[in-house]
C-alpha cells in the first residue's frame, strides 16, 4: 500500500519563497548583481534605460520587435517622457506587427460538462496524513484514517424509500450520483459476537445480492424492497447460522433508470404484418407468442405488451395489436430489467407458393429486422425507420417484392431506450440496506391498539402497574380480545411469565399454549387478587410472539365495578425484565446485531 504526503508550502506554487541559489538554478536571480563599474553608465547620455536587445538572427526579419525603451533624465535622477524603441525605427502602434486588439476573445475551447453524467465512483481515501491527537493528559497518540467498506459508502435517503429505507440505506457516494445501469460491488468485514442463528434483512433500490464468505452462490437475491408504496415494498429475509469472528459479506447492486422508466411510462414492443397485394395477411408478430403459434419454427415464447397499461401512451392501432416483447413484462411500477439491452427473435414464415409480399414494422423503441430468402440471400437488413413519427416509435413499410416458396427466416429484435431524468437522484435514487438480527430475522414495529386500564379501585398493586385492555371506560363484556407481543430475547434459557387478569387471560408463545388464568364461563371467577406464574421452557435468542387473549366476564356494563384487564411481566432465566404488558409500542429491531449505517463514512484507528 503506498500512501501520498503532501509536501511544501501552503497556497500556489509562486508563493512560495525558493532560495536565490533555487532561483540562480533557474538562470535568474531574486536580486541582480551589481556590477559596480557601470552602475552610473545608465541610462546612458542619450537617455537609453538599458543597452539595446539584439542582434537577431531571425529568417526573414523579426518583424516590429521592442528593442529598448529611451528617457529624459531630469536633475534628480528621475525618467520623464519615455518612448520605446524599435528595431524597425518605427512608433509604439506603428510596422507590421500582429493586430492584438482581440487576441484570444475569439479562441474556442473546449469546456467540460460536469453533472451527474460525468460522476465517477468515490476513491478509497486512503491517502492522507495521520492526524495526532492530544490526550486529556497531555500525551498525543496518532491515528489513521480508513473507510468502513469497500469501497467507501454514505448515508443516504429518498423520499420514495419506506422509513428503514432511509434510516439504514446507503449509496456508493452521497446522494450524487445515481449511477444507472452501472454495477457496484461493496465488501464488508462484520464481527460476529457469537455462534448462533442470525436473520438477514436485504432491500434495494433496484437489484442487488449479498454473498457471504467468498460463496459464489447469492444468500439473498433482491429487487426493491425499499420502497414506500408500489409492488416492492416488502424487504427480502433469510436466515443462517453464523461463526463468532468476522464475516466477509458481498453485495453485488445495480441501479435502474428511475421512475420516468417504469414499464407503465416507457413501455416496449415489436409489431409485424406480412401481407400481399390485396392486403391479406400472411403472417404476424403474433406468431412468436405461445398463444399465436401455430407450429411455426424459432420463438415461440414472447409475450403481447400491447395494448400498454398507460391509456396516454401513445402507441398507434397497429402496435396495440401486434407489439410482443420478450418475458415477462414487468409490472407498471417497476422497470424494464432489459432496458437498453437488444432483445431479438427469430421466425420462419412459409410461403406456399410464389406471391409478392410487403411487410409493415412498428417498434418502441429502436427496432431491426432482417428478411433471409430461403436460398440465404438476404432482402433487407437494417434498422426500421422512424419516419414520421415523432414519439419515439419507428414505423416502415418495406416491399419485400416476389417471395419464392420455401421457409424465410425472419430475425427481428427491438430495444427499449432510457427517457427522462434517470441521473436525477430525486427521480431516480439508488442504494440498499442490511440488517443481522441474532436469533432470526429483525422484528418490524409492532402496535396493540389497547390502553393502560388501571388504576382502578378493585385492584390491587400489580393490576394497577401493568393492567391493559381496549378501553378504560368501556367494559366491552364477554368478548374475546387479541394482541401478539414481540418479545426480544437475548438469552437462552427458562422464561418465566407472570401473570392476573379481569376476569380471564389465555398465553401462547410462538403459537403453543403457555397456560390461562380467571375464568371465561360463568360465575367468571377472576384472576388478580394473586399472580399466577408460568415457565417457558426451551426459549432461544432472538424473537418471539406471545400471543395475549383477555375477557371481561358478563352481567355488568358499569366499568366502575366491572373493569377489565390483563397484566403481566416476562422474565429471562437470570430475573431480568424482558417485557410487560404495557409495551403496546415496540420498536423493531430489538436484536439487531448490525446494520449498514454503521458500517459508512470513515473510522480513525491505530496501527
Amino acid at each position: 500500500m503506498a500512501y501520498y504526503y503532501p509536501e511544501g508550502y501552503f497556497g500556489p506554487i509562486c508563493d512560495a519563497p525558493w532560495s536565490d541559489e533555487e532561483i540562480a538554478d533557474r538562470s535568474r536571480r531574486a536580486i541582480p548583481i551589481v556590477v559596480t563599474d557601470i552602475i552610473d553608465e545608465w541610462p546612458d547620455p542619450h537617455g537609453d534605460l538599458f543597452p539595446p536587445w539584439g542582434p537577431f538572427d531571425v529568417p526573414g526579419g523579426p518583424g516590429h520587435t521592442l528593442i529598448g525603451r529611451n528617457c529624459k533624465v531630469r536633475p534628480d535622477g528621475t525618467l520623464y517622457d519615455c518612448k520605446n524603441t524599435y528595431n524597425d525605427g518605427e512608433d509604439d502602434g506603428d510596422g507590421d506587427g500582429p493586430d492584438l486588439t482581440d487576441f484570444g476573445l475569439t479562441d474556442q475551447f473546449f469546456v467540460p460538462i460536469f453533472d451527474a453524467k460525468t460522476c465517477k465512483p468515490f476513491d478509497p481515501d486512503i491517502n492522507i496524513k495521520p492526524f495526532t491527537f492530544i490526550n486529556a493528559d497531555g500525551t498525543t497518540t496518532v491515528k489513521y484514517k480508513r473507510e468502513k467498506s469497500t469501497p467507501v459508502t454514505f448515508p443516504v435517503e429518498s423520499a420514495l424509500w419506506s422509513d428503514d429505507g432511509n434510516e439504514f440505506g446507503v449509496w456508493v457516494n452521497p446522494a450524487v450520483c445515481t449511477l444507472p445501469g452501472e454495477d457496484q460491488t461493496v465488501t464488508y468485514m462484520i464481527d460476529i459476537p457469537a455462534t448462533a442463528t442470525y436473520g438477514f434483512t436485504f432491500a434495494t433500490d433496484l437489484t442487488g445480492a449479498i454473498y457471504l464468505n467468498d460463496s459464489n452462490t447469492a444468500f439473498i437475491n433482491a429487487t426493491g424492497g425499499i420502497y414506500k408504496t408500489g409492488s416492492q415494498t416488502t424487504p427480502y429475509t433469510a436466515t443462517t447460522t453464523l461463526n463468532a469472528g468476522t464475516l466477509k459479506l458481498v453485495v453485488g447492486m445495480q441501479n435502474d433508470w428511475g421512475t420516468d422508466n417504469t414499464w407503465y411510462v416507457n413501455p416496449a414492443g415489436i409489431g409485424w404484418r406480412v401481407y400481399d397485394g390485396s392486403d391479406n395477411t400472411i403472417a404476424t408478430s403474433l406468431q412468436c407468442t405461445a398463444a399465436g403459434n401455430t407450429g411455426q419454427a424459432g420463438t415461440n415464447d414472447w409475450v403481447r405488451s400491447g395494448p400498454p397499461p398507460n391509456p396516454e401512451v401513445p402507441w398507434s392501432t397497429f402496435l396495440d395489436d401486434y407489439a410482443i416483447y420478450s418475458p415477462p413484462l414487468p409490472a407498471g411500477d417497476v422497470v424494464d430489467p432489459r432496458i437498453k439491452a437488444k432483445q431479438q427473435a427469430i421466425t420462419y414464415i412459409t410461403i406456399s407458393s410464389e406471391i409478392a409480399a410487403s411487410i409493415k414494422v412498428e417498434g418502441d423503441n429502436q427496432a431491426n429486422f432482417k428478411w433471409e430468402l430461403p436460398n440465404g440471400n438476404i432482402v433487407h437488413n437494417g434498422p426500421v425507420d422512424y419516419g414520421n413519427n415523432t414519439v419515439g416509435q419507428s414505423d416502415q413499410i418495406i416491399n419485400l417484392g416476389l417471395l419464392p416458396v420455401g421457409d424465410h427466416k425472419l430475425t427481428f429484435d427491438i430495444t427499449n431506450d432510457v427517457r427522462g431524468e434517470p441521473y436525477e437522484w430525486s427521480k431516480n435514487p439508488g442504494g440498499w440496506y442490511i440488517k443481522i438480527c441474532q436469533g432470526g430475522v429483525c422484528a418490524g414495529d409492532n402496535a396493540i391498539d389497547w390502553v393502560r386500564s388501571g388504576p382502578h379501585p378493585a385492584w390491587p398493586q400489580f393490576m394497577d402497574d401493568y393492567a391493559v385492555y381496549p378501553s378504560n371506560t368501556l367494559p366491552q363484556t364477554g368478548v374475546n380480545h387479541t394482541a401478539n407481543y414481540q418479545a426480544t430475547c437475548p438469552s437462552v434459557g427458562t422464561y418465566t411469565l407472570e401473570c392476573r387478569a379481569d376476569n380471564y387471560a389465555a398465553f401462547t408463545w410462538d403459537g403453543a399454549s403457555v397456560g390461562s388464568i380467571g375464568q371465561n364461563v360463568a360465575p367468571f371467577n377472576a384472576s388478580f387478587s394473586s399472580s399466577t406464574t408460568f415457565n417457558i421452557t426451551g426459549v432461544t435468542v432472538g424473537n418471539h410472539t406471545l400471543g395475549v387473549t383477555v375477557l371481561n366476564g358478563t352481567g355488568n356494563n358499569d366499568w366502575t365495578t366491572n373493569p377489565g384487564g390483563v397484566a403481566f411481566v416476562l422474565r429471562d432465566a437470570s430475573n431480568n425484565v424482558i417485557m410487560t404488558s404495557l409495551d403496546l409500542n415496540q420498536a423493531g429491531n430489538g436484536n439487531l446485531t448490525w446494520h449498514t449505517r454503521l458500517a459508512s463514512g470513515y473510522e480513525y484507528y491505530i496501527p
